[in-house]
């Protein structure tokens, strides 16, 4: 399955970045890409640590929103390291200039990022190409 047929993109932030993870999710979804996030997407009631690992389990990619609230949090390692665990792409998208530290220097040290700033709309549009294009090259490798 491909990310514009079928799947979702599982988004990764802190729940401190609320409103600027709800305005990816609703300029994502515009353009037909599907996506999961934790504050609408996990039933009332539903262990959060299930709903979770179900999720990305059967994500076609995971937005990573890096902020100074995201930085530093010990949640999303955890979610990006089973991101990593079973090979789905992620896509670093920086919400403001912060530089990754510690063990999230790590795990981005060999990749590129995308940044909302100082053009969010740019930025959303270079994420969403980004995905397309990654979605097309999983079908060509695949046929």
């Amino acid at each position: 399955m491909t990310l514009t047929n079928a799947g979702h993109l599982f988004i990764c932030s802190s729940s401190k970045d609320g409103d600027a993870a709800r305005a990816v999710v609703d300029a994502l979804e515009a353009t037909g890409l599907k996506c999961w996030i934790t504050s609408r997407d996990v039933p009332p009631g539903r262990s959060y640590q299930e709903a979770i690992v179900e999720a990305l389990e059967v994500a076609h990619g995971l937005v990573f929103l890096l902020s100074d609230a995201s930085a530093g949090s010990g949640e999303i390692l955890k979610e990006l390291s089973i991101a990593g665990s079973i090979n789905i792409p992620v896509y670093p998208l920086r919400l403001a200039p912060v530089i990754p530290a510690g063990a999230l220097r790590y795990e981005f040290a060999a990749r590129r990022w995308i940044d909302l700033f100082p053009d969010r709309a740019k930025g959303l549009r270079n994420l969403v190409e980004t995905i397309r294009k990654d979605d097309r090259a999983q079908l060509a490798a695949k046929t």
